[in-house]
């Protein structure tokens, strides 16, 4: 999630990374936010394989989100998603303990 910040975001913009316990939840959350190039492309196929963002800097086969999401899956937990405003967007991993 940290890597697609880093190509996806706006050049210069800032990218705050969080580790959180979530004792209500019992596990952890990775969060990540970061600035948006744009919300048009934002929906839930951004965890498809091979889906990669706009404004793509860099190589990539578009399989980190996807990647991300299977692996939470597979230890029971999740990923998401939360547009702030049009040029905010904060990414969840969440695995239980």
């Amino acid at each position: 999630m940290l890597d697609n910040a880093l190509k996806y975001s706006p050049p210069q913009s800032p990218i705050q990374f969080c580790i959180v316990q979530r004792e209500n939840l019992l596990g952890t959350s990775f969060t990540v936010t970061s600035q948006l190039a744009g919300t048009d492309f934002l929906d839930e196929t951004i965890f498809a394989r091979g889906e990669r963002g706009a404004g793509a800097e860099g190589r990539g086969s578009g399989l980190g989100l996807y990647l991300v999401k299977k692996v939470a899956e597979a230890h029971g937990g999740g990923v998401s998603f939360l547009v702030h405003d049009d040029a905010k967007v904060t990414f969840d991993l969440f695995l239980p303990d």
